[in-house]
């Protein structure tokens, strides 16, 4: 793989963030809650996300963006169906890449 100089400074401020979403990844595999959240909401940008994370976090994970999504960093929230409609509104004017369903293991299936 290939870093991308700019890129990486670019993001530099936020590292601090994206070890905190590997952390909540981990733990949610660890306790089994991984498994339960079947939809992925994932931000367009990092700015995005933080303000997803702080408007609608409440309602599931926060984590970094599936690479079967996006391969470059990004921020999302894991979510059940019971808590979808309330991620999105929540998130309302924030960009996102979309709302993934998880299928064979992988968030593949757009919503």
């Amino acid at each position: 793989m290939r870093i991308n100089l700019r890129n990486f400074i670019r993001n530099l401020p936020h590292l601090p963030l994206g070890i905190r979403l590997h952390i909540y990844y981990y733990f949610a595999k660890l306790t089994g809650k991984y498994k339960k959240l079947n939809v992925c909401v994932a931000y367009d940008s990092i700015e995005d996300g933080i303000e997803g994370i702080k408007k609608a976090g409440r309602y599931g994970v926060p984590v970094p963006v599936p690479d079967e999504i996006k391969e470059e960093c990004g921020v999302a929230i894991l979510t059940d169906e019971r808590h979808l409609k309330k991620v999105l509104e929540m998130s309302q004017g924030l960009r996102l890449i979309g709302v993934f369903r998880r299928k064979d293991k992988k968030f593949s299936e757009r919503i």
